[in-house]
């Protein structure tokens, strides 16, 4: 949901006055040391954020005991969006944690909210739930390493109860919860793998655990979107098969919104094999309930593929032939929910070429 930046500042009032009289200088026993975290959302992802914090991380910060930051600026203009000051109450030495205790009271809490089955609130299982997908766990040593297998333990724990359809789908919100802490980049790969065959067993109804609700499928198709890495070469990559599965859940499921989220996955997913599926399938799909879902999921696979480019440290390669495709089906479709779909994943892919018409379609549509 957001990127971020960290700052430390050090607060005292001795420096001062040591050095308007000049005495010796010596090590003050009032030094005050604040972490400032600098946020930025990800476009459009504000309201949802902001939901995050006061649905699922205020409640379990009261139920651990750990104090919330001293203070929250959110900015209307420049490049960050909010920032939240914290204290280092144990001063620079709360910066070498992997696994600090707070971050122990907090999964703690949570683990209680997800595996307590008298917990009767859905909307507290739930925040529990997402609260452990966003902990941010750092896995770089052992202690980081025991957490997140413990959060995972935790997380599988729930998923594979024998639950009712009601049940079932707070259970739907475990597995992209799992691939948000373990990410395309886990240097575990077996863990990850184990998590992928799950998943993909879940989807094809051939998993451990029987399901009836199409809210399983539909969460596991956008779990493995954000756990696959990038397919090049749809014969031999590692994740080309679910890559193949995804595209045949998109064109047979029996949910159609499972089919839709399919679709985004493999946006998520990326690589230029995936690249020729969503230009192929484009093209095949019906013009006002399927192409704005292959749209999307361009726009999708584009922004993930710039915001990699951008952390490599290179210049984003405008996706182009997925924009002249959205620009020319413009003039094809009518459908107010179609056009708007193609607009936005333009403004994703950032083809600048479509900019004219786009401020042309705004403006003859400014009063409907």
């Amino acid at each position: 949901l957001a990127a971020a930046a960290t700052l430390v500042f050090l607060f005292t009032t001795s420096a001062v006055a040591q050095e308007d009289d000049g005495a010796p200088i010596t090590q003050g026993e009032d030094a005050r040391y604040l972490s400032v975290q600098y946020v930025k959302y990800k476009p459009s992802r504000r309201e949802e954020a902001m939901q995050l914090i006061t649905e699922y991380f205020g409640p379990a910060a009261a139920k651990a005991g750990v104090a919330g930051p001293m203070l929250a600026i959110h900015f209307q203009t420049g490049e960050w969006d909010a920032a939240f000051v914290w204290p280092l109450k144990g001063g620079m030495a709360d910066l070498e944690w992997y696994r600090s205790p707070d971050s122990i009271k907090w999964f703690e809490a949570l683990a209680e909210l997800v595996s307590d089955d008298k917990v009767s609130s859905r909307n507290l299982k739930v925040a529990a739930i997402n609260g452990i997908g966003l902990l941010n766990i750092s896995a770089v040593d052992d202690e980081g390493k025991k957490l997140l297998g413990e959060a995972l333990e935790c997380l599988e724990a729930y998923y594979m109860k024998p639950l009712g359809s009601g049940q079932q789908l707070l259970q739907s919100h475990v597995p992209p919860a799992i691939a948000k802490l373990l990410g395309k980049d886990y240097p575990d790969e077996k863990v990850v793998n184990d998590y992928k065959k799950l998943f993909a067993a879940d989807l094809q109804e051939k998993g451990k655990t029987k399901r009836n609700s199409n809210d399983v499928p539909r969460s596991t198709v956008l779990a493995l979107g954000q756990l696959c890495k990038p397919v090049n070469d749809i014969k031999a990559d590692a994740d080309a098969e679910y890559v193949k599965l995804l595209l045949d859940t998109w064109k047979n499921h029996k949910d159609q919104q499972t089919r839709n989220f399919a679709m985004l996955a493999l946006g998520q997913i990326g690589g230029t094999a995936v690249r020729s599926i969503l230009l192929k399938e484009f093209d095949k799909a019906g013009k006002s309930l399927e192409k704005p879902w292959v749209a999307m999921a361009m726009g999708v696979f584009a922004f993930e593929k710039y915001e990699g480019e951008k952390a490599a440290g290179r210049s984003i390669e405008v996706e182009s032939e997925f924009g002249r495709t959205l620009e020319k089906a413009l003039d094809e479709v009518k459908d107010p929910n179609a056009v708007s779909s193609f607009a936005v994943a333009l403004g994703l892919i950032q083809y600048q070429n479509s900019a004219d018409k786009l401020r042309a379609m705004l403006t003859k549509n400014l009063n409907k």
